[in-house]
């Protein structure tokens, strides 16, 4: 694993602060569980602004020295999510469908 120091940082410090954990039972605070956005690009051209959609949670698996991160997508909800200031509901934690 090379990748990124900081990326190189976080998983070593999952690995060894919370050695038993996986994608299926982990502590909250394991450093391998990510919050990413979820962004719509379908309308994209060139240089604009994106859509954020939602958040999803991801557990970091490894990281080659490409800088390719290997993961699980999990559910789990994000921690305080707020509905959006048009009143509805947040979309939360959600598993993504990645083509």
């Amino acid at each position: 694993m090379h990748g990124e120091p900081g990326q190189q940082d976080r998983l070593s410090m999952g690995q060894n602060q919370f050695s038993t954990g996986t994608f299926q039972n982990h502590d909250l605070n394991d450093p391998c569980v990510m919050l990413i956005p979820i962004v719509d690009f379908s309308n994209i051209n060139g240089k604009s602004q994106v859509p954020m959609k939602g958040f999803a949670m991801m557990w970091i698996v490894s990281i080659d020295n490409q800088g390719t991160i290997n993961c699980y997508f999990i559910q789990q909800s994000v921690p305080n999510a707020q509905p959006g200031p048009t009143g509805s509901a947040s979309t939360g934690a959600t598993t993504p469908i990645l083509k």
